[in-house]
Order: C-alpha cells, then sequence, then structure tokens
C-alpha cells in the first residue's frame, strides 16, 4: 500500500494533497500540522471534491509527525510551526530530524522553493543518503519553462525538451541552444527577436506558485512509487 504524508498544512501543502489525492496513484494521503484543524479542515475539503474528481484516495488528518512512520514518500511542504522557536533558519532543518525518528526509510521530498539549502544540510549533517531526499522545485521550474516556449510556439509542453542547470535565481542556466520543439531545435523555428523576447520572459519565472511546485511534487512522488 503506497501511502504519501505531507508536513504542512499552508497552500503549498493542500495543493500537493488534492493534486495527489485527484490522480488516484496512492491509496492514502495524509496532511500532518501541529494546528490540527487546519489539516482537518483542507483533507475535508479533499474528501468532499472526490464525487465531483472521481477519486478515491483516502485523505485523513494528523497533528503529529509519527503519522509519517508507515509512509512510503514523506513531503516536507513547509516548517512545521511548533518548532520555529528554534529559528527561521534550523526550523525545517529540526522537523527533518524528527521525521527520521519515525521512518528512516521513506523518501524525503522538499517541495519548497527554499529548500535547497535543507537538502544540503540533510545529507551533509544528518547524513541522509542523497537518493533519499530531494527536492522537486527544479522540476517545477523546468515545467514553467516548457510551459512558456509551448505558448510561444503554439505547441504542448509535452513536445518539448530542455535542461535547467544552476542554482536559481541568480545561477540559474537555461542552454538554450540545445533546446528542442518536436525534436527539433528552438532556435531553428523562431526568429532571434521572439528568441530573445522568450529568453527574457524564462528570467521572471522563479519562484514557482504554489500550483506548478505541487503538480511537480505529484509528479516526482508517482515516479518514486513506480520504481
Amino acid at each position: 500500500v503506497s501511502i504519501v504524508a505531507i508536513v504542512g498544512a499552508d497552500t503549498l501543502g493542500g495543493s500537493i494533497a488534492h493534486k495527489i489525492a485527484v490522480r488516484d496513484r496512492f491509496a492514502e494521503v495524509r496532511l500532518i500540522d501541529d494546528l490540527g484543524d487546519v489539516a482537518a479542515g483542507k483533507a475535508l475539503d479533499i474528501r468532499q471534491a472526490s464525487p465531483l474528481e472521481h477519486f478515491h484516495t483516502k485523505v485523513t488528518a494528523h497533528a503529529n509527525l509519527d503519522a509519517v512512520s508507515d509512509a512510503t514518500v514523506i513531503v516536507l511542504a513547509g516548517a512545521v510551526r511548533a518548532v520555529e522557536t528554534a529559528g527561521e533558519k534550523n526550523a525545517d532543518l529540526s522537523t527533518l530530524e524528527k521525521l527520521l525518528v519515525f521512518n528512516r526509510r521513506a523518501v524525503i521530498i522538499c517541495a519548497s522553493v527554499s529548500h535547497r539549502r535543507l537538502v544540503e544540510l540533510g545529507v551533509g549533517t544528518l547524513g541522509i543518503p542523497r537518493a533519499q531526499l530531494i527536492g522537486s522545485a527544479a522540476t517545477a521550474l523546468q515545467a514553467a519553462l516548457q510551459a512558456i516556449v509551448a505558448v510561444e510556439l503554439r505547441c504542448s509542453s509535452s513536445e518539448v525538451s530542455l535542461a535547467v542547470l544552476g542554482k536559481p535565481p541568480n545561477h540559474l542556466v537555461v542552454p538554450w541552444s540545445t533546446v528542442t520543439v518536436r525534436g527539433f531545435l528552438l532556435s531553428q523555428q523562431i526568429t532571434p527577436v521572439r528568441f530573445s523576447r522568450l529568453k527574457a520572459r524564462a528570467r521572471l519565472i522563479w519562484p514557482p506558485g504554489p500550483y506548478t511546485l505541487a503538480s511537480a511534487t505529484t509528479r516526482v512522488c508517482e515516479t518514486i512509487i513506480n520504481c
């Protein structure tokens, strides 16, 4: 049975829970927040949408981190407010340490755009295997770039192939000379003026919004259980 536990019931956490539930690939989605009423309210909203959106995923709400104990995938969608007294920079790392107490087998996905440093600390400080702690914001950024190229070329984003390198926002690199659309180089399909305009728009899309992040995180979760 595949279970995903989402820590943090803010806009990002709620969006991820909804996206995963609608896809019907997991048996259960657990929405965890130390403010139990917040998690319960969002879980109820998602469950009430199931007859209209035709999904059967079980969606539950929890106030304690021990709910991650048998999860296949854990998504860290934001700092748990109960540990924020440790300081803003240490809140998520403290949460990550607590997650390891309850479950050391699950793959942990850091879904926020601010979690790049957390992944580095988790691997370097806590000794979590690199394959077990991953960020999904880069996937969201790649999807957003594919979307703006698709709009410019009037095609499906699935027909756009591109890579994202470096560390956003200041050290982001997109090798535009290798971008292809329908198997052909993008640079051969649009004028230099349109190409320049496209690259200028691309520089403005960081950070991705919560719904883009939720879609990307959902794809990463599904990839993990399909491996």
